[in-house]
């Protein structure tokens, strides 16, 4: 049997700390809380119940956001698995001859689809890396696995479905409130002076 390389090694011993040590992400979202809450009523002075009603003000606030969120997902997923992407992805599953290219091919497939929708670029991960292994060209799952969540760490906020660029092109978000961006806008001349650009 062949020895595992230092490198596949540290990332077992990672991936070992990882599960034992870290925790979920719903008990980080408490966490958190917790924190904020005991840092709003020691530092800003506030109430427990004054902090609680705009944690659960502030909750809502999200509701159009989050809807946008599972919608991505949702859409994605439809996309992802009907029958002409299953088919082209099977298609770009056995061009792939050696396990450089299988990775190649998921990093740039994964990459490129998290450009135009992160949701997509999940589920047709997942599909992609199923059709790989069939073919057993000797590529390692795990590092496949990494390769397709490379779109979700490198590309998809800079896509068209980001959550930053979806969140500022939403009427009435936040951040106008916050820093009056529609008060700037209003405040532009209707009509720009001789020589002016914009």
């Amino acid at each position: 049997m062949a020895t595992e390389s230092p490198f596949a090694r540290a990332a077992a011993a990672l991936d070992r700390f990882s599960q034992r040590w870290v925790p979920s992400s719903f008990t980080i979202a408490w966490i958190l809380t917790a924190i904020v809450l005991v840092l709003g009523m020691t530092w800003g002075r506030a109430s427990f119940t004054g902090c609680a009603r705009a944690w659960g003000d502030g909750f809502w606030e999200l509701l159009p956001f989050s809807m946008q969120m599972c919608l991505i997902v949702f859409t994605g997923s439809i996309v992802a698995v009907s029958p002409p992407i299953a088919r082209a992805l099977a298609w770009l599953a056995s061009r792939p001859r050696t396990p450089r290219q299988a990775i190649l091919l998921m990093a740039f497939t994964s990459m490129s689809l998290a450009l135009l929708h992160w949701g997509v670029s999940i589920v047709a991960g997942a599909v992609l890396i199923r059709e790989l292994g069939r073919r057993r060209i000797g590529v390692d799952f795990r590092l496949l696995v990494a390769a397709a969540y490379l779109g979700l760490g490198m590309t998809w906020h800079a896509g068209l479905s980001g959550s930053a660029p979806l969140l500022v092109a939403t009427p009435g978000h936040f951040l106008e409130r916050e820093y009056g961006i529609s008060a700037c806008r209003s405040r532009r001349p209707s009509s720009p002076t001789p020589g002016a650009t914009w």
